[in-house]
């Protein structure tokens, strides 16, 4: 019969007074994944993995990086689930692993988050006069990646801003 184990098997026989060794091998362990990529939100968040793999043979799960967390199933023999955990990603810069399962790849992506910038008029209070003047306005960007303009919308043209646009955070004057 067909030996159903990942071990080889071996049979010592005597017949008519003659001893052999039968060497039987054992089937070849595969793993297959529910899926070889997943994602998550800025946010971080939790994801599961279907490992099928034939009873006997096992698996373990590698290569995750600090942000990912094997939160149960990392590693087993035969069928299991491998849960994870990413933690939030404090950048804008989305960010991705390929980490394995059993030697099967797991892609894992996560986004950045998105730009935010404020910004702080409180020096226009109180109004410039009408002689003219300068105020400073503070910019400030999540990231120094993210980009921001400034400019007047209507009124005629009497107002400058400089810088016009910038990286990061900053101010305008």
């Amino acid at each position: 019969p067909p030996n159903p184990n990942p071990f080889a098997i071996d049979v010592i026989a005597t017949i008519a007074g003659q001893t052999f060794t039968a060497h039987q091998k054992g089937i070849n362990c595969t793993v297959s994944l529910s899926t070889n990529s997943g994602s998550a939100l800025a946010a971080g968040g939790a994801g599961t993995v279907s490992v099928t793999t034939p009873p006997g043979c096992s698996y373990t799960a590698t290569g995750g990086p600090s942000w990912i967390s094997i939160t149960s199933g990392g590693s087993g023999t035969g069928d299991g689930v491998v849960n994870y955990s990413v933690q939030p990603n404090s950048t804008v810069m989305p960010r991705a692993i390929t980490m394995f399962i059993g030697g099967e790849p797991l892609a894992l992506t996560q986004a950045g988050l998105t730009c935010s910038i404020t910004i702080d008029a409180s020096s226009l209070s109180p109004p410039i006069a009408s002689a003219g003047g300068s105020r400073a306005i503070s910019v400030t960007a999540n990231d120094a990646s993210c980009s921001w303009t400034a400019g007047q919308i209507g009124g005629g043209g009497w107002l400058s801003a400089l810088p016009a646009a910038g990286p990061g955070s900053g101010s305008v004057s």
